[in-house]
């Protein structure tokens, strides 16, 4: 089954529900119901579909982590289409390397990224930030080029970083990323409607994928980001957020530790200032 159609599916019901969380650098915090989620994810396809993307196409998504970005990956699921992962922190020409390999029509990005990558002249470039409105500087409205191998029952094709001397496209079906999904969710016990997933790593690496964008769908769950990814948010958005699935990597884990230690310290500091 199609990732949109399964996760649309599991949340029928649902849609008053908190879908998913954004932290923004300023501490605003903005909320997207299940109804609202899948209703920007419509909305993103209509774009799509107005820049000539069709079955078996594929789109490229390079943004940092957030709602958005899930909405843009539901939107190409919802076309049968398939979506390119890249890594917003290669460098701008590896990113265009990528954008170039993996054979794309479209790219989702935001400014931040479009100003390490510079100015794309063949393809639509999306703004995830930016209600999926065309880049500034952005010229191209509809893409002339042709998806030659196409497959609409490939979900995301996802480079890999370090067990290849060259970034290599994996492709990932629809129903293997649902079922890996599904497993780890079983394996881990995780139950339906009161999950809380940490959203702190890159949507664009498997890992991610699975347990800030697909899991959280299939269980009804809760995700929560971070526009800014500092110590101080992250210890911040545990008060707020209380989560109950931290998905992470040791540098992850080391940013925790650094965060807890100075508060530690500052607090035996300020302990010992008063005595």
């Amino acid at each position: 089954m199609n990732t949109y159609e399964y996760s649309k599916s599991e949340n029928k019901g649902k849609e008053n529900k908190i879908a998913m969380i954004i932290r923004h650098t300023d501490g605003n915090i903005e909320s997207f119901t299940y109804s609202e989620a899948f209703e920007n994810a419509d909305r993103y396809a209509d774009i799509l579909v107005s820049c000539g993307i069709d079955k078996g196409d594929r789109v490229a998504i390079c943004a940092q982590s957030c709602p958005y970005w899930n909405f843009a990956f539901l939107a190409v699921a919802k076309l049968h289409a398939t979506a390119v992962l890249i890594d917003y922190t290669l460098k701008g020409d590896e990113i265009r390397r990528l954008i170039d390999k993996g054979d794309v029509k479209l790219l989702f990005s935001s400014q931040k990224i479009m100003d390490k990558v510079g100015t794309l002249d063949d393809i639509p470039v999306l703004d995830i930030f930016n209600n999926a409105s065309f880049y500034n500087g952005c010229e191209c409205r509809k893409s002339n080029k042709k998806t030659t191998d196409g497959n609409e029952n490939v979900g995301a094709i996802i480079f890999s970083s370090g067990t290849t001397r060259t970034a290599s496209g994996i492709m990932h079906s629809h129903d293997s990323m649902i079922g890996s999904s599904v497993m780890c969710m079983s394996s881990n016990f995780l139950k339906p409607d009161i999950e809380r997933f940490f959203g702190i790593l890159p949507n664009s690496h498997i890992y991610g994928l699975y347990t800030q964008v697909i899991a959280p769908l299939c269980l009804s769950g809760t995700v929560y980001f971070l526009e800014s990814l500092t110590p101080n948010a992250m210890v911040a958005s545990f008060e707020e957020f209380k989560p109950t699935i931290i998905p992470g990597v040791p540098k992850v884990f080391d940013l925790l530790k650094d965060s807890i230690m100075k508060k530690i310290t500052s607090i035996l500091a300020l302990s010992a200032t008063i005595l």
